[in-house]
Protein backbone atom coordinates (compact mmCIF):
# COMPACT_ATOMS: atom_id res chain seq x y z
CA UNK A 1 0.00 0.00 0.00
CA UNK A 2 2.96 2.62 1.18
CA UNK A 3 3.03 6.00 -1.02
CA UNK A 4 0.49 4.95 -3.64
CA UNK A 5 -2.05 5.84 -0.39
CA UNK A 6 -0.46 9.15 0.22
CA UNK A 7 -3.31 11.33 -1.87
CA UNK A 8 -3.71 14.99 -1.01
CA UNK A 9 -7.49 14.77 0.22
CA UNK A 10 -7.52 17.56 2.45
CA UNK A 11 -11.37 18.04 1.92
CA UNK A 12 -12.28 15.35 5.05
CA UNK A 13 -11.07 17.78 7.40
CA UNK A 14 -10.92 21.28 5.45
CA UNK A 15 -14.57 21.13 4.71
CA UNK A 16 -15.75 19.03 8.16
CA UNK A 17 -15.14 21.99 10.61
CA UNK A 18 -18.04 21.18 12.56
CA UNK A 19 -17.49 17.48 12.37
CA UNK A 20 -13.88 18.52 13.76
CA UNK A 21 -15.93 19.93 16.97
CA UNK A 22 -17.46 16.57 17.69
CA UNK A 23 -14.29 14.43 17.41
CA UNK A 24 -10.54 15.00 18.65
CA UNK A 25 -7.71 15.26 16.28
CA UNK A 26 -6.94 11.54 17.62
CA UNK A 27 -10.02 10.17 16.69
CA UNK A 28 -9.79 12.34 13.16
CA UNK A 29 -6.67 10.56 12.09
CA UNK A 30 -7.82 7.16 13.18
CA UNK A 31 -10.74 7.27 10.82
CA UNK A 32 -8.84 8.26 8.41
CA UNK A 33 -6.68 5.65 8.60
CA UNK A 34 -8.90 3.08 9.06
CA UNK A 35 -10.42 4.07 6.20
CA UNK A 36 -7.32 3.94 4.43
CA UNK A 37 -6.47 0.48 5.92
CA UNK A 38 -3.07 1.23 6.66
CA UNK A 39 -1.70 -0.27 9.60
CA UNK A 40 0.48 1.38 12.48
CA UNK A 41 3.63 -0.61 11.71
CA UNK A 42 3.12 1.32 8.10
CA UNK A 43 2.95 4.38 9.06
CA UNK A 44 5.47 4.17 11.90
CA UNK A 45 8.36 2.71 9.13
CA UNK A 46 7.65 5.39 6.74
CA UNK A 47 7.28 8.55 8.78
CA UNK A 48 10.21 7.32 11.20
CA UNK A 49 7.66 7.85 14.22
CA UNK A 50 7.62 5.19 17.13
CA UNK A 51 4.57 3.46 17.17
CA UNK A 52 3.83 3.96 20.85
CA UNK A 53 3.52 7.45 19.86
CA UNK A 54 1.26 7.11 17.26
CA UNK A 55 -0.54 5.10 19.32
CA UNK A 56 -0.53 8.04 21.73
CA UNK A 57 -1.87 10.65 19.15
CA UNK A 58 -5.10 8.52 18.14
CA UNK A 59 -5.70 8.18 21.80
CA UNK A 60 -4.81 11.88 22.41
CA UNK A 61 -2.39 10.65 25.20
CA UNK A 62 -0.79 13.97 25.76
CA UNK A 63 1.66 12.44 28.95
CA UNK A 64 2.92 9.78 26.70
CA UNK A 65 4.13 12.47 23.78
CA UNK A 66 7.63 14.26 24.09
CA UNK A 67 5.74 17.32 23.78
CA UNK A 68 6.59 20.94 21.96
CA UNK A 69 8.35 20.79 18.81
CA UNK A 70 8.64 17.13 19.24
CA UNK A 71 4.63 16.55 18.82
CA UNK A 72 4.14 19.12 16.40
CA UNK A 73 6.57 17.39 14.28
CA UNK A 74 4.52 13.91 15.15
CA UNK A 75 1.13 15.71 14.18
CA UNK A 76 2.43 16.97 10.56
CA UNK A 77 4.38 13.91 9.57
CA UNK A 78 1.11 11.47 10.77
CA UNK A 79 -1.71 13.79 8.82
CA UNK A 80 0.50 14.51 6.00
CA UNK A 81 1.21 10.98 5.09
CA UNK A 82 -2.40 10.34 5.65
CA UNK A 83 -2.80 13.46 2.96
CA UNK A 84 -4.82 15.13 5.57
CA UNK A 85 -4.59 18.99 6.00
CA UNK A 86 -1.46 19.15 8.22
CA UNK A 87 -2.02 22.84 9.66
CA UNK A 88 -6.02 22.34 9.99
CA UNK A 89 -4.73 19.09 12.40
CA UNK A 90 -1.86 20.89 14.23
CA UNK A 91 -4.26 24.29 15.16
CA UNK A 92 -7.06 21.79 15.95
CA UNK A 93 -5.01 20.15 17.93
CA UNK A 94 -3.61 23.36 20.15
CA UNK A 95 -7.35 24.33 20.30
CA UNK A 96 -8.06 20.90 21.46
CA UNK A 97 -5.36 21.17 23.96
CA UNK A 98 -5.35 24.98 24.78
CA UNK A 99 -1.36 25.13 23.46
CA UNK A 100 -0.33 28.93 22.70
CA UNK A 101 1.13 28.45 18.53
CA UNK A 102 4.36 28.31 18.16
CA UNK A 103 4.86 31.93 16.62
CA UNK A 104 3.26 33.37 20.16
CA UNK A 105 5.87 30.97 21.87
CA UNK A 106 8.73 32.33 19.69
CA UNK A 107 7.86 35.71 20.07
CA UNK A 108 6.97 35.54 24.11
CA UNK A 109 10.69 33.78 24.29
CA UNK A 110 12.46 36.13 22.03
CA UNK A 111 11.16 39.35 24.15
CA UNK A 112 11.80 37.45 27.34
CA UNK A 113 16.07 36.77 26.28
CA UNK A 114 15.95 40.01 24.96
CA UNK A 115 15.54 41.70 28.09
CA UNK A 116 17.45 39.42 29.78
CA UNK A 117 20.45 40.30 27.30
CA UNK A 118 20.11 43.98 28.31
CA UNK A 119 19.97 43.35 31.83
CA UNK A 120 22.89 41.80 31.59
CA UNK A 121 25.03 44.82 29.54
CA UNK A 122 23.74 46.90 31.73
CA UNK A 123 25.05 45.22 34.66
CA UNK A 124 28.58 44.40 32.73
CA UNK A 125 28.72 48.29 31.55
CA UNK A 126 28.62 49.30 35.53
CA UNK A 127 31.05 46.84 36.49
CA UNK A 128 33.43 48.15 33.51
CA UNK A 129 32.80 51.31 35.41
CA UNK A 130 33.48 50.38 38.74
CA UNK A 131 36.84 49.30 37.35
CA UNK A 132 37.78 51.94 35.31
CA UNK A 133 36.99 54.41 38.29
CA UNK A 134 39.30 52.43 40.79
CA UNK A 135 42.25 51.96 38.13
CA UNK A 136 42.02 56.04 38.11
CA UNK A 137 41.98 56.23 41.66
CA UNK A 138 44.69 54.30 42.51
CA UNK A 139 47.10 55.56 39.67
CA UNK A 140 46.06 59.24 41.13
CA UNK A 141 47.30 57.75 44.75
CA UNK A 142 50.24 56.21 43.84
CA UNK A 143 51.64 59.09 41.62
CA UNK A 144 50.56 61.34 44.26
CA UNK A 145 51.43 59.87 46.94
CA UNK A 146 54.49 57.55 45.72
CA UNK A 147 57.83 58.41 47.56
CA UNK A 148 59.59 60.03 44.38
CA UNK A 149 56.20 62.69 44.52
CA UNK A 150 57.33 63.46 48.01
CA UNK A 151 61.14 63.63 47.71
CA UNK A 152 60.94 66.27 44.52
CA UNK A 153 57.67 68.09 46.44
CA UNK A 154 60.35 68.29 49.68
CA UNK A 155 63.38 70.65 49.36
CA UNK A 156 66.26 70.58 51.51
CA UNK A 157 66.68 74.11 53.44
CA UNK A 158 70.00 75.45 54.19
CA UNK A 159 71.95 74.67 57.52
CA UNK A 160 72.23 78.38 58.59
CA UNK A 161 73.80 79.46 61.70
CA UNK A 162 73.85 82.90 64.19
CA UNK A 163 77.61 83.80 62.59
CA UNK A 164 75.81 83.47 58.99
CA UNK A 165 72.55 85.41 59.44
CA UNK A 166 72.32 86.34 63.06
CA UNK A 167 69.75 85.53 65.95
CA UNK A 168 67.20 88.09 64.83
CA UNK A 169 66.98 86.27 61.15
CA UNK A 170 67.28 82.72 62.44
CA UNK A 171 63.99 83.83 64.80
CA UNK A 172 62.46 84.94 61.27
CA UNK A 173 63.50 82.19 59.73
CA UNK A 174 62.19 79.54 62.16
CA UNK A 175 58.72 81.31 62.27
CA UNK A 176 57.99 81.16 58.79
CA UNK A 177 56.06 77.59 58.27
CA UNK A 178 56.70 77.89 54.41
CA UNK A 179 60.97 77.93 54.90
CA UNK A 180 61.54 75.17 57.24
CA UNK A 181 59.86 72.14 59.06
CA UNK A 182 59.51 70.82 62.27
CA UNK A 183 62.02 68.13 63.29
CA UNK A 184 59.42 65.71 64.43
CA UNK A 185 56.87 66.39 61.72
CA UNK A 186 55.49 63.82 58.95
CA UNK A 187 54.31 65.47 56.01
CA UNK A 188 50.79 64.13 54.75
CA UNK A 189 50.89 61.53 57.27
CA UNK A 190 46.84 61.14 58.19
CA UNK A 191 45.95 62.09 54.46
CA UNK A 192 48.13 59.46 53.19
CA UNK A 193 46.48 56.90 55.10
CA UNK A 194 43.22 57.82 54.78
CA UNK A 195 43.03 57.68 50.83
CA UNK A 196 45.28 54.77 50.50
CA UNK A 197 42.24 52.45 52.99
CA UNK A 198 40.11 54.40 51.04
CA UNK A 199 41.38 53.21 47.93
CA UNK A 200 41.96 49.45 49.34
CA UNK A 201 38.72 49.22 50.91
CA UNK A 202 37.26 50.14 47.24
CA UNK A 203 39.87 47.46 45.51
CA UNK A 204 38.43 44.81 48.05
CA UNK A 205 34.63 45.75 47.81
CA UNK A 206 35.57 45.29 43.96
CA UNK A 207 37.16 41.69 44.31
CA UNK A 208 34.43 40.50 46.58
CA UNK A 209 31.74 41.40 44.04
CA UNK A 210 33.90 39.96 41.03
CA UNK A 211 35.88 36.50 42.74
CA UNK A 212 33.92 32.79 42.50
CA UNK A 213 32.36 31.94 45.71
CA UNK A 214 34.65 28.24 46.00
CA UNK A 215 37.95 28.09 44.10
CA UNK A 216 38.47 24.97 41.35
CA UNK A 217 37.97 21.70 43.22
CA UNK A 218 40.04 18.56 42.66
CA UNK A 219 36.34 16.95 42.51
CA UNK A 220 35.20 16.36 38.93
CA UNK A 221 32.10 14.86 37.32
CA UNK A 222 30.59 11.72 37.18
CA UNK A 223 30.26 11.70 40.96
CA UNK A 224 29.72 8.37 42.79
CA UNK A 225 28.71 9.72 46.06
CA UNK A 226 28.93 13.76 47.95
CA UNK A 227 31.24 12.76 50.73
CA UNK A 228 33.09 15.74 50.83
CA UNK A 229 30.96 17.98 48.07
CA UNK A 230 29.91 21.18 49.59
CA UNK A 231 25.96 22.10 48.20
CA UNK A 232 25.03 25.04 46.93
CA UNK A 233 21.63 25.11 48.87
CA UNK A 234 21.34 22.44 51.22
CA UNK A 235 23.67 21.31 53.81
CA UNK A 236 23.26 17.65 53.01
CA UNK A 237 21.13 15.69 50.49
CA UNK A 238 21.45 12.28 48.68
CA UNK A 239 22.73 11.52 45.20
CA UNK A 240 20.19 11.18 43.38
CA UNK A 241 18.42 13.80 44.71
CA UNK A 242 20.75 16.62 43.29
CA UNK A 243 22.00 17.61 39.83
CA UNK A 244 25.67 18.70 39.14
CA UNK A 245 27.36 20.94 36.86
CA UNK A 246 31.43 21.20 35.94
CA UNK A 247 32.67 23.97 34.02
CA UNK A 248 35.19 22.91 31.18
CA UNK A 249 35.55 26.55 30.59
CA UNK A 250 35.32 29.64 32.24
CA UNK A 251 31.24 30.55 31.11
CA UNK A 252 28.55 32.85 32.77
CA UNK A 253 26.27 30.57 34.60
CA UNK A 254 22.79 31.02 36.75
CA UNK A 255 20.91 29.03 38.63
CA UNK A 256 17.09 29.50 40.60
CA UNK A 257 15.89 27.02 42.78
CA UNK A 258 12.17 27.71 44.13
CA UNK A 259 12.14 31.45 43.06
CA UNK A 260 15.89 31.75 45.08
CA UNK A 261 18.45 33.11 43.62
CA UNK A 262 21.99 30.25 44.56
CA UNK A 263 24.53 31.15 41.36
CA UNK A 264 24.53 34.19 39.23
CA UNK A 265 28.21 34.76 38.13
CA UNK A 266 31.32 33.35 35.91
CA UNK A 267 32.44 29.57 37.12
CA UNK A 268 35.90 29.04 36.43
CA UNK A 269 37.17 26.12 34.21
CA UNK A 270 37.35 23.12 36.28
CA UNK A 271 34.89 24.42 38.88
CA UNK A 272 32.18 21.83 39.90
CA UNK A 273 28.58 22.87 41.38
CA UNK A 274 26.37 20.95 43.39
CA UNK A 275 22.53 21.59 43.96
CA UNK A 276 19.59 19.93 45.90
CA UNK A 277 16.58 19.47 43.93
CA UNK A 278 13.34 22.04 44.42
CA UNK A 279 10.09 21.93 43.87
CA UNK A 280 11.36 24.56 40.79
CA UNK A 281 14.72 24.99 38.93
CA UNK A 282 15.80 26.85 36.76
CA UNK A 283 19.34 27.44 35.04
CA UNK A 284 20.54 29.59 32.33
CA UNK A 285 23.59 28.96 30.40
CA UNK A 286 26.18 31.47 28.99
CA UNK A 287 27.19 28.90 26.40
CA UNK A 288 25.90 25.28 26.67
CA UNK A 289 29.42 23.39 25.25
CA UNK A 290 31.48 24.65 28.29
CA UNK A 291 29.69 22.64 30.89
CA UNK A 292 29.28 18.82 31.93
CA UNK A 293 26.08 17.39 33.70
CA UNK A 294 25.00 15.18 36.14
CA UNK A 295 21.55 14.57 36.86
CA UNK A 296 21.16 11.97 40.29
CA UNK A 297 23.01 9.34 40.02
CA UNK A 298 23.11 9.75 35.89
CA UNK A 299 26.31 11.07 34.44
CA UNK A 300 25.33 13.47 31.33
CA UNK A 301 28.53 14.95 29.87
CA UNK A 302 28.52 17.33 27.61
CA UNK A 303 24.89 17.49 26.20
CA UNK A 304 26.39 19.77 23.63
CA UNK A 305 29.60 20.42 21.91
CA UNK A 306 28.13 23.07 19.74
CA UNK A 307 28.53 26.66 20.93
CA UNK A 308 24.87 28.62 22.28
CA UNK A 309 23.15 30.64 24.53
CA UNK A 310 21.09 29.05 26.39
CA UNK A 311 18.16 30.91 27.92
CA UNK A 312 15.99 29.90 31.52
CA UNK A 313 15.78 26.24 31.46
CA UNK A 314 13.10 24.97 33.66
CA UNK A 315 13.11 20.94 34.55
CA UNK A 316 12.45 18.72 37.10
CA UNK A 317 14.71 15.47 38.76
CA UNK A 318 15.28 13.61 35.51
CA UNK A 319 14.18 15.26 33.06
CA UNK A 320 17.98 17.83 32.62
CA UNK A 321 18.78 16.43 29.87
CA UNK A 322 15.45 16.36 27.83
CA UNK A 323 14.70 19.94 29.24
CA UNK A 324 18.42 21.15 27.57
CA UNK A 325 17.61 19.64 24.27
CA UNK A 326 14.23 20.86 24.32
CA UNK A 327 15.85 24.35 24.93
CA UNK A 328 18.50 23.76 21.72
CA UNK A 329 15.44 22.72 19.59
CA UNK A 330 13.22 26.04 20.59
CA UNK A 331 16.97 27.67 19.67
CA UNK A 332 17.25 26.11 16.42
CA UNK A 333 13.53 26.81 15.27
CA UNK A 334 13.75 30.58 16.36
CA UNK A 335 17.46 30.85 14.30
CA UNK A 336 16.10 29.11 11.58
CA UNK A 337 18.67 26.33 11.84
CA UNK A 338 17.93 22.91 11.01
CA UNK A 339 17.53 20.85 14.03
CA UNK A 340 18.34 17.12 11.66
CA UNK A 341 21.68 19.21 10.75
CA UNK A 342 23.16 18.87 14.10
Amino acid sequence: MGKTNKHKTKDSIANGKNEARDHSVGEMLKRERTKRDISLDEIAKETKIAKMFLIAIENDDMKALPGGIYTRNFLRAYSGFLGVDEDIITSQFNEQFNIKPQSIVQHERTKYDDRQFKRLKRRSLRIIGLIVIVLLALGYVTWKYSPMFRAAAVVPQPQLNDKQLGSSNVGALNDNPSTTMKPDQKPQTMQDKTSVLDSQEAERVLLDELEPISAPSALSLPLQSLEGVEIANASSAALESTFAVEAIEDVWFEVYIDGQEFTRRMLLAGELRVYKYGQSNRVKLGDISHFRFQDGVEFLGQVSSRKAYVGFVNFQPGTLAQSLASSLVRKDVVDGVNPRSN
